[in-house]
């Protein structure tokens, strides 16, 4: 047998493995009109990435085509039995179905297919990956025109899946940053569309709030307001959980960005723009009291618990684990509740990063005095950012999945992508504040070569590239010269 096929048989086998141990089976379930917005901006996207279309794909494995969906789905798929409304579960459902929606089923190929190619190496997979995502994107825009089919769930999950892939490709393989400010807006645009009939089954709702925290997150980096539609959604869904409520904190937190990026824009040494400066800083204050009332709120079930890592495992010699740089290690009930806490302490990062630089811009202006208020708020600052990246640094082997939720070791090498794919951002913003040459920088930069170089999720490495050669936010797409 040469090495394709070994290969294959072990893919084969380890899929197989995966699902067994968590149960499922290699079956696939079977269980008014669009803004103009949305069809411009799929139209925008698809128009920009002609031209990085590779012109000769080499043929695929039949094999590789046949284990690469159900190899996503152990990889990605997991449902949280605390985060209620958490997870990609509805992936495989709306796949499953009869009546398959084409540009779900061109996107999830191409999800599929580029994360195998990133795990193992195989170019041709790449290839094959690419042609599907942009002829996702071409049905796409000829769906949005179809009033009755552009609000339906598989449409928005097709959307999210364009994310994902930028993602997984480490926001290279697009060829341009136009497509993911599209794909962003047309998110956006896709909800306000579907209005409040997304609310009315549990998969509307799941795929909501799988949706609405990309979009949060963007609009904190991009330090943009969010749109009344964004801001009042939250309050239509008929339930109220942890997570919904760190999602308004987080909305309140991009909010606040965004004053505050006005006043950045618009410096002036007259009195009126220092008192906006200080209302702002006054409102991350009591907002940062939010996000800590939240924490210590938590119900048992969300909380983290402090273990003490037993052994070494076999992916041990991939990385370091968190005791080796001084910390706690921190294990929650699954990997979701993890994402919760974390997510919270990033946007905690962000928040008091922005603060900071309302304080320096402050101390500089003409009618500012000596304020015992804002030293105290600025060493305030510093050490919250401090104990946040510590926090994220402490959870982030539970996360990747090199300790379980009791904390002992994981004995086998395979670390579930999942964690890898919802830890990038928050361990970007950690990266970011972290002290130059620190010991936590430098580790939390191993971990992300981890998720790049094992889990195949590439942002983990080009988020590190991107910040240390042009200091550039890889998220935030304002100074984009696509933007339109």
């Amino acid at each position: 047998m040469d090495m394709t096929g070994i290969a294959e048989t072990k893919v084969r086998r380890r899929v197989k493995a995966r699902m067994a141990e968590r149960g499922d089976s290699l079956e696939l379930s079977t269980s008014s009109s669009p803004e103009r917005s949305v069809i411009s901006i799929t139209r925008g996207t698809s128009r920009h990435l002609t031209d990085c279309q590779p012109s000769v794909c080499p043929p695929m494995s039949t094999v590789w085509r046949d284990v690469a969906l159900p190899r996503f789905f152990a990889d990605y798929v997991f449902e949280s039995t605390v985060f209620t409304g958490s997870g990609l579960s509805f992936l495989p459902v709306l796949y499953g179905r009869t009546n398959q929606h084409a540009p779900l089923k061109a996107a999830l190929e191409a999800v599929a297919w580029l994360s195998m190619s990133n795990q193992l190496g195989i170019k041709s997979l790449k290839f094959e990956a690419l042609q599907s995502y942009f002829h996702a994107i071409e049905l796409m825009a000829k769906l949005l025109q179809d009033p009755i089919a552009a609000p339906q769930d598989a449409t928005l999950a097709t959307n999210y899946l364009f994310g994902l892939f930028e993602l997984i490709s480490g926001f290279q393989l697009s060829g341009l940053a136009f497509s993911r400010y599209g794909h962003h807006a047309g998110r956006v645009s896709l909800l306000e569309v579907r209005g409040k009939e997304q609310f009315s089954t549990p998969m509307g709702v799941q795929i909501f709030r799988t949706c609405y925290a990309h979009i949060v997150a963007k609009y904190i980096a991009q330090h943009e307001e969010p749109t009344r539609e964004v801001s009042l959604w939250l309050e239509t869904i008929p339930r109220d959980d942890p997570g919904l409520e760190i999602s308004k904190c987080n909305l309140r937190t991009a909010r606040l960005c965004h004053d505050a990026q006005v006043l950045f824009d618009n410096y002036s040494e007259d009195e009126w723009w220092m008192i906006r400066m200080l209302e702002v800083i006054k409102e991350a204050v009591l907002i940062d009291l939010e996000y800590q009332q939240w924490a210590d709120s938590l119900p048992t079930a969300w909380r983290l618990r402090i273990v003490h890592k037993s052994g070494r495992t076999s992916a041990d010699r991939f990385n370091t684990d968190a005791t080796s740089i001084g910390l706690p290690q921190y294990v929650y009930e699954d990997v979701y509740i993890a994402w919760a806490s974390n997510n919270c302490r990033a946007c905690r990062i962000h928040l008091h990063e922005v603060l900071l630089h309302c304080i320096s811009l402050i101390e500089l202006h003409p009618h500012a005095g000596a304020s015992a208020y804002i030293e105290e708020t600025r060493v305030q600052s510093r050490s919250i950012i401090s104990e946040m990246v510590s926090d994220i640094c402490s959870s982030t082997d539970f996360c990747l999945g090199d300790i379980t939720p009791v904390g002992d070791p994981v004995p086998t090498e395979y670390r579930m992508p999942l964690g890898g794919y919802l830890m990038t951002w928050i361990l970007w913003q950690a990266y970011v504040s972290a002290p130059k040459g620190s010991a936590p920088k430098l580790w939390i930069a191993s971990k992300l070569e981890f998720v790049s170089n094992v889990m195949g999720v590439e942002a983990g490495r080009i988020v590190i590239d991107k910040i240390d050669r042009t200091l550039e936010d890889p998220w935030d797409l304002r100074s984009s010269r696509f933007r339109r």
